[in-house]
């Protein structure tokens, strides 16, 4: 059996604040994942009722990838629109040559819409995780009531792979430490151990990361497993706490804990209110190709419905944005990535102000 026990702590020292804006607010390391609209399966052939039934599974998959949440499964409404409504979700399919690792089966390709499936989520009130996703440095300590070590692919391979299959599962980017000399220096299994978020930020900052999660594995002497999960996400520290006799299902139900907590930070949810557009000024545009860049790059980030022009100046932009949801989860999705970083220059009815890096 296992028990959960979520808190958020707000950290409160002013001197550790400015080391974790700072921290986070220069080294963003979003990653674009590709492919979470679409969905391959093995066909044993290309009959039309294997396919439509394959067609359901890869609409299944890509709503947990895009939702990052198993729960959408279980919900009635989104159950009935994948089991009954899945055709009006596709785009186009193909069959792949067959596969060479497991003769006789196809690859079917898949390609779902992005605007329905976004909008059967959001409708029936999940959210949606936009393809710029942050990226999470990985950080586990195991240990019994005599020793404790930390954990990279040569000392425990199958405690790396595990995390590698559930990230890739739902969809969320991680990466672990070097556990080298630097590392050894900066960091020990200890502080891993007893969770000291300042000494994990100082190891951490050499790994371009968004979040920093620490896992404490501990084997009791009567074979119990008890874990301790905390994720350091901008001013804030997620901490829960779970406990069984599996060490597999322990990491698969803290995984899914960390999963929501990224969520709650990063990910889009339906909203009726605060929606309106708003504008935002871009400097440092001084080019064809740099206002192109810009407006490509706005148009693809899944919280903006619609960029318009509003002004058009030497060196700068005025944008009108309207959000899928407000304002302040297109200023998340922007803060993820490298192309725009806040200007000191400030505007009357202007919500935002970057300058362009090209």
């Amino acid at each position: 059996m296992l028990f959960i026990v979520t808190s958020i702590k707000k950290l409160i020292s002013s001197l550790t604040l400015c080391v974790i804006f700072s921290f986070f607010m220069h080294s963003a390391f979003a990653v674009e994942l590709d492919g979470l609209y679409e969905a391959e399966l093995l066909s044993e052939s290309q009959d039309s009722s294997e396919r439509e039934l394959l067609f359901t599974k890869g609409l299944k998959e890509v709503l947990v990838k895009v939702s990052g949440n198993l729960e959408v499964l279980y919900h009635a409404d989104i159950a009935a629109s994948a089991e009954q409504d899945y055709k009006s979700f596709i785009e186009r399919y193909s069959y792949g040559d067959e596969d060479s690792l497991y003769p006789d089966k196809f690859p079917l390709h898949i390609n779902y819409s992005e605007e329905m499936v976004n909008k059967l989520l959001l409708d029936n009130g999940f959210k949606v995780w936009v393809s710029s996703r942050p990226l999470t440095l990985v950080w586990v300590a195991v240990g019994d009531d005599t020793s404790k070590t930390l954990i990279n692919s040569d000392n425990d391979a199958s405690i790396i792979d595990l995390f590698e299959s559930l990230a890739a599962k739902k969809a969320v980017p991680i990466t672990f430490p070097l556990l080298d000399l630097e590392d050894k220096t900066n960091i020990n299994v200890n502080d891993i151990w007893e969770q000291i978020p300042g000494k994990i930020r100082v190891a951490s900052g050499r790994y371009a990361s968004d979040a920093v999660l620490s896992v404490k594995l501990h084997k009791s002497f009567f074979g119990q497993w008890y874990s301790s999960w905390q994720l350091l996400v901008s001013n804030k520290a997620y901490v829960w706490k779970l406990q069984g006799d599996d060490k597999e299902e322990l990491i698969n139900q803290g995984f899914l804990e960390l999963t929501k907590n990224l969520l709650s930070a990063y990910a889009i949810e339906s909203s009726n209110s605060n929606t309106k557009s708003f504008d935002i000024a871009v400097y440092g545009v001084r080019e064809a190709k740099d206002y192109a860049k810009v407006m490509a790059y706005l148009n693809k980030l899944g919280t903006i419905r619609k960029v318009r022009l509003l002004k058009l100046k030497p060196e700068r932009l005025v944008l009108n944005i309207e959000p899928v949801t407000d304002y302040m989860s297109v200023k998340r999705n922007i803060a993820l990535d490298y192309i725009f970083e806040n200007s000191e220059i400030t505007e009357p009815d202007v919500m935002m102000q970057y300058v362009y890096k090209d």
